[in-house]
């Protein structure tokens, strides 16, 4: 058995191949415009530090 070709044998898929490599190659441009984004808009605008700081308990004044 190869890793590229996968065959399934689920209901839904009544023995259709499973091509890896299209799998990987479709999780590239993903990858890379997660990243993008992160370093081009979130990182940038502070939005990221925003969205870590949440529910990190530094919150300022006394904690019930």
């Amino acid at each position: 058995m190869s890793l590229r070709w996968i065959r399934t044998s689920g209901y839904r898929s009544q023995g259709v191949t499973y091509d890896l490599g299209v799998a990987l190659l479709a999780a590239l441009p993903a990858f890379v415009v997660s990243v993008a984004t992160h370093h081009g808009l979130l990182k940038p605008t502070g939005i990221s530090a925003a969205a870590q700081s949440v529910g990190s308990g530094s919150r300022s004044g006394a904690e019930a």
